[in-house]
């Protein structure tokens, strides 16, 4: 086999291995990519369950304080009867509108610290998979730019090994033919 033909293969080869191993890189950035979105997505779905319990549990001790203030206010006419009081006293009624407002401000309180939270949980979702977006984008940009480099960096080694052992260089004609690249 002349010089020529041998440097020829011998670049084929390089090149080959040097697109494969540019191509099997970018792949596992892809699937790393791909991963993680789905990853992101899976704890952003039970985060948001998780969002949409700690609702549930607010509302279960909001009732919780409506029926403790309605049992305070049962027991408040209970003992104003039995001490002789009655039901429309003055103090009476003080008091019950204080346990009523009371028992609904306890109530508004658990609601609204559950609901915090679960804006909290969800709002953390979401920023989680704004990330996985954000991550799996550059992992994808940078697959890109490996296949590109991995070319790139092909065709160097091809030139480089047909100048070095074949004789044949960017400047030099092959049957009367001059490779030119031509960029733009």
């Amino acid at each position: 086999m002349d010089p020529f033909t041998l440097a020829a293969v011998s670049a084929v080869a390089t090149a080959g291995t040097t697109i494969l191993g540019a191509q099997s890189e970018a792949n596992v950035l892809e699937q790393q990519a791909e991963d993680e979105q789905q990853r992101a997505e899976i704890q952003a779905a039970n985060a948001e369950k998780q969002a949409l319990e700690e609702r549930v549990v607010g509302q279960q001790k909001a009732g919780n304080r409506r029926r403790e203030a309605k049992l305070a206010k049962s027991r408040l006419i209970a003992e104003a009867g039995a001490s002789g009081a009655s039901a429309s006293d003055k103090t009476v009624l003080d008091i019950w509108g204080d346990i009523d407002a009371e028992g609904r401000f306890n109530a508004d309180q658990e609601a609204a610290a559950a609901d915090q939270k679960a804006k909290g949980i969800t709002y953390q979702a979401s920023l989680d998979r704004w990330t996985a977006d954000r991550n799996a984008a550059i992992k994808r940009s940078s697959a890109k730019t490996t296949r590109i480099g991995g070319f790139g960096e092909a065709i160097g080694q091809s030139f480089g090994m047909m100048s070095r052992y074949g004789g044949f260089s960017p400047s030099s004609t092959i049957d009367g033919w001059k490779p030119t690249v031509t960029y733009g």
